[in-house]
This record gives C-alpha cells, structure tokens and sequence, in this order.
C-alpha cells in the first residue's frame, strides 16, 4: 500500500512538472534575445559615445573611409538591439501557440 501511495507522489509530481515546463516553453528564447539585445545595445551605445575613438581605432586598422563605416558599425549594433527587443516582446506571445 505504501508503494502505490509513493507511485502516486511521483506521478503527480511528474505531471505537474511537464505542465509547468510546457508552459513556460517561451521563456528560454525571449529570456536568450533579451541577453543578445542588451549585447548589441551596449556595443551600440559604445560606438555612438565614442566615435571619434572608433573612427581612430578603424583608421589604424586600414578599414577604408573609417569616417563612413564607424557610424555604420554604431548604427547596425544600435538597430540589431531593437529588433532583438521588438521580436522579443512580439514572439513571446506568438511562441506559446507555436509548435517546431
């Protein structure tokens, strides 16, 4: 009797796991966009504040018109933080119905 008792624990307990779990199946990607948004942001940010560095630093590496291209680099790390942020806060409502 005891075991049956104890089987019963372990069932329910499993099954609370797997519905819990399949619930919260969006969390891992928003929570990894999150992180690569706020990667992007900081580079970004970065770039923008420091420019005049960043022209330097692109100059000594012989990247051609560092005037053009640090901009550049600032402005798409800048936009790459808010698409990641957009599609986080988008997908994750689209991600609990959506199935691989």
């Amino acid at each position: 009797m005891g075991g049956r008792n104890v089987l019963k624990i372990i069932v329910r307990f499993r099954s609370i796991i797997l519905r819990t779990t399949g619930r919260l199946g969006w969390l891992p990607p928003t929570l990894a966009r999150l992180c690569l948004g706020l990667v992007f942001f900081n580079s970004g940010w970065g770039k923008l504040h420091g420019l005049s560095e960043v022209i330097e630093y692109f100059r000594s590496l012989g990247i051609p018109a560092p005037e053009i291209q640090a901009p550049l680099a600032a402005g798409t790390s800048s936009s790459a933080a808010s698409c990641c942020s957009w599609v986080c806060s988008h997908a994750s409502r689209r991600c609990r119905s959506w199935s691989p």
